[in-house]
């Protein structure tokens, strides 16, 4: 968290910093003075929540910033930038600010380079119908309300870029008694569901609201005011020059995945196998064609020299360094015999040419070969963790496939 404050810090941005309350105060009041010091005029602590994975209370932090800013003595600001301890700018401060304006300061970002609808967020009919992403969450989302049962979730991610009318229209909802939003965010606390995992039927709490919240309630806003189709908040599927906001690696356990090779996590860290996965240079190739503005996970006990290589003033800048294994060969080293006898007399006769310099291999560096979730049926199906994964056939339309070269059919999740 140090790097990454240091590393977008600007006397125009204000910073607030959540410790998780699991934290050994020692320790993050340690981490605080080192990245405070000097910049006390715009940085604030909170050490407020216990997170956990999965549940509604992954979502607190922000709720709580989101208040502080939105008072009135607050300075001015345009976005409110949700980010992760291991999330990691791809742009210095003032070229980041820059592309955001030419973007268009009304639009709001909810989606990672895994998402199959680009900077959408993923409708749930847009899933193939026997995606785990579409069979753990109803439809209508909110039952037994005729006023919403046309609205479906969507996914996307907490880690967002978001306007402060966004979030203003957020928390008016939430504050509106038996509001769309308000009645969304009950259930996830409060609710249950049963899901057919594929090998057992169960009543769960509804899980991972960190991906769900906040795209179901943009996506449905302009609906929740009386318009119809997307809200002119949410960009297109690509923008120019920006493929994704966030750059993530995840899912590629699968065996219909293209990647083979992923940094191994730190010593300490527990490592899912759907991920996300740690980042590191070998990924600045697909980094800078993605035209991401942040990535994530990042951590200098996996690849110190991302974090060096990185912020940069253009993406042009980043160097085009790809894994190994995606490498093309090296051409072998072209031989003339004859020429070799003029500079080696004493070596006649039809000498066989030297061996062609080796291609890529995998350098010293502890990275993990895929590992594939294992196969139930002759299907192509795969087990992983209580659910059954088949190789899905999202519902994107073809023509936007085509047009915005969407990730569909490869697995991705919102």
């Amino acid at each position: 968290c140090i790097r990454l404050v240091d590393a977008l810090y600007h006397e125009d941005h204000t910073f607030y910093v959540h410790f998780d309350t699991k934290m050994d105060p020692a320790a993050f009041s340690y981490e605080w003075r080192i990245m405070s010091y000097g910049r006390k005029a715009n940085m604030r602590k909170l050490s407020l929540h216990d997170l956990k994975w999965g549940s509604w209370g992954m979502l607190a932090p922000w709720f709580s910033v989101a208040q502080l800013l939105t008072k009135k003595e607050t300075r001015s600001w345009d976005y409110f930038i949700n980010l992760s301890g291991d999330s990691y700018p791809v742009l210095k401060p003032e070229p980041l600010r820059r592309r955001l304006v030419e973007n268009g300061l009304h639009l709001n970002y909810m989606t990672c380079s895994a998402g199959i609808a680009g900077l959408r967020p993923v409708g749930w009919s847009q899933f193939d119908a026997t995606w785990h992403k579409r069979k753990a969450f109803p439809f209508p989302i909110v039952d037994g309300d005729e006023r919403f049962s046309h609205l479906e979730a969507y996914y996307g991610s907490q880690w967002m870029v978001v306007t402060r009318s966004f979030v203003t229209f957020l928390l008016d909802e939430m504050a509106r008694k038996d509001s769309f939003t308000e009645r969304l965010a009950h259930w996830f606390e409060h609710g249950s569901l049963e899901i057919d995992t594929g090998r057992r039927k169960m009543r769960v709490k509804p899980h991972i609201p960190d991906e769900i919240f906040f795209p179901t309630v943009l996506m449905n806003s302009a609906s929740l005011n009386g318009s119809s189709g997307a809200p002119s908040t949410v960009p297109d599927y690509r923008l120019p020059q920006m493929r994704d906001m966030w750059y993530i690696r995840m899912d590629e356990h699968y065996p219909w995945s293209n990647f083979n090779q992923r940094y191994d996590s730190p010593a300490d860290a527990s490592l899912r196998a759907w991920g996300p996965y740690y980042l590191g240079s070998y990924d600045l190739g697909s980094i800078k064609r993605s035209g991401a503005l942040f990535v994530r996970k990042v951590s200098g006990r996996v690849d110190e020299n991302l974090m060096r290589l990185l912020p940069v003033e253009n993406h042009s800048a980043i160097p085009d360094l790809s894994w190994p294994a995606l490498l093309p060969p090296l051409e072998p080293r072209s031989f003339d015999s004859a020429s070799a006898r003029e500079r080696h007399p004493e070596q006649d006769g039809d000498e066989s040419p030297p061996a062609p310099a080796p291609g890529p291999s995998i350098p010293g560096i502890k990275v993990l070969e895929k590992g594939t979730a294992g196969h139930v049926n002759s299907q192509g199906c795969v087990a992983v963790a209580e659910s059954i994964h088949c190789p899905p056939k999202h519902n994107v339309e073809p023509e936007l496939t085509q047009k915005y070269d969407l990730p569909i059919g490869v697995g991705f999740g919102g």
